[in-house]
Order: structure tokens, then C-alpha cells, then sequence
């Protein structure tokens, strides 16, 4: 009697929050919605104007859109890469469209840092400062070699329907396929 009463009564609230649940998901979405996407990649992610007072943070926020340039030129390489081994003339296009999203990273990244060294920073966090601005104009310059040398000998590479022989290509190097650097 006591186990019928209790699945009884679980199958009753089973189907009463089934129910339930279109309401809760709907009020779910008005509550919480879903963070709108960017659409411009040449936005900064993590410069945050309201941290410029206090240059540690603003520092790491700007280290962080740094590390951000290095995803993208990390990703300009694969593509480069994959640009080269297949003639992909989408991605030499693709390639120097990302070459102007670093270009434009790297100027706000530059501009930000200025603005933080503005007011008066310790000897700690103007070196670290120096080293952003750095490595940030050093990612810069990587984007551009990609852009201006190896997307240019892509180009003749398709254009003169080049093929690299099998001598050529080293096996660590065999893997690069479009298929296998499309994520």
C-alpha cells in the first residue's frame, strides 16, 4: 500500500512539472538571455575602459587581448599553412582578411596600454606594460610575414598550378589537408 501511494504520488508531480516546464523555460529565456554574438572580429574582446584606473588590471586585460591577437595569428598560420598544401585560393583570401583583424587588435591594444600609461605606473607594471606592447607589435609583424610572404607565394603556387613534390614535403607535415584544419 505505502509503495503504491508513493508511486502514485511521484508519477502525479512527473506529470504536473511536465507542464510546468514550457512556463519555466520560457521565463528561463527572458531572465537569462543568450549573450549576443560579435560580429565584428576585429573588436576587442577584453579591453575594459572602466579598469584604465587601476593599471593591473587594465595591464591584464590588456596582456589577455594579446593573447587573444596570438589565437588569431595561431589561426592565420594553420590556415596558411593549409592554403599552401592545397591550393585553397578561400583561404589566401581568408588570410589577409584575419592579417586586418590583427592590424586592428593590435592598434586598440596600443592605443589601450597608452592610455594606461597615461597616469603613473611602478617600475613593475611599466616594464610589463613595455612587454605587451611588444609582444603585441611582434604578433603584429607575424601576421604581415603570413599575409605578405606566404600568402604571395600561395598565390604563384596556384596561379602557375605548382605542386610540391612528395621529396619536398616533410611527414610532419603531410597532415595538413582542408579537411583537417577546418575546426
Amino acid at each position: 500500500m505505502t509503495a503504491d501511494f508513493h508511486t502514485a504520488f511521484n508519477v502525479v508531480l512527473a506529470v504536473t512539472f511536465v507542464f510546468l516546464l514550457d512556463g519555466a523555460a520560457a521565463l528561463l529565456k527572458k531572465l537569462l538571455p543568450e549573450p549576443a554574438k560579435q560580429a565584428d572580429p576585429a573588436a576587442p574582446l577584453y579591453l575594459d575602459e572602466a579598469a584604465i584606473d587601476a593599471p593591473s588590471v587594465a595591464l591584464a586585460c590588456a596582456a589577455r587581448e594579446t593573447l587573444h591577437v596570438g589565437d588569431v595569428v595561431e589561426d592565420m598560420l594553420r590556415k596558411a599553412m593549409t592554403a599552401l598544401m592545397t591550393n585553397d585560393r578561400k583561404l589566401v583570401a581568408e588570410v589577409s582578411r584575419m592579417d586586418n583583424v590583427v592590424d586592428r587588435l593590435d592598434e586598440a591594444i596600443k592605443l589601450y596600454v597608452t592610455k594606461i600609461t597615461r597616469g603613473s605606473l611602478d617600475d613593475r607594471d611599466g616594464r610589463r606594460a613595455t612587454e605587451i606592447i611588444a609582444f603585441a607589435i611582434n604578433l603584429e609583424h607575424i601576421g604581415d610575414i603570413v599575409d605578405k610572404n606566404l600568402m604571395e607565394l600561395a598565390g604563384k603556387k596556384i596561379k602557375h598550378k605548382y605542386e610540391f613534390s612528395k621529396e619536398v614535403v616533410p611527414p610532419s607535415w603531410r597532415h595538413f589537408t582542408s579537411a583537417s584544419l577546418k575546426t
